[in-house]
């Protein structure tokens, strides 16, 4: 069991250290980014754009949890290691189609 508590210690730390860089990672793409955005608009048209960009960040927001609860209603309402491991590995595959198109994104 002493085992079984140092392994579960670990992974604590591991989650911990990797929210830990996803908070470093948000605030370092979202500051140019938002900039980026800002400066390629017209002047005139920035409202209509910057509501686009709020459904953006809500819409995944409001579909995270639903997710979840599907994944959860299909699986079981038991929150085992295995499970939760497969939860948020769907979420960073969600990720994936997010990343690839901020890459393919040029300010002409």
């Amino acid at each position: 069991e002493a085992a079984a508590g140092r392994d579960l210690e670990q992974m604590y730390v591991l989650v911990c250290v990797a929210n830990m860089l996803l908070g470093g990672m948000s605030a370092i793409v979202n500051g140019p980014v938002q900039a980026l955005f800002a400066d390629s608009i017209e002047t005139g048209k920035r409202s209509k754009l910057y509501n686009w960009l709020f459904v953006c960040y809500i819409v995944p927001t409001l579909l995270g949890p639903a997710v979840s609860i599907g994944y959860f209603s299909t699986q079981g309402d038991e929150w085992r290691l295995g499970l939760l491991r497969n939860l948020i590995l769907l979420g960073l595959g969600l990720e994936i189609p997010v990343a690839i198109l901020l890459c393919l994104f040029r300010d002409d």
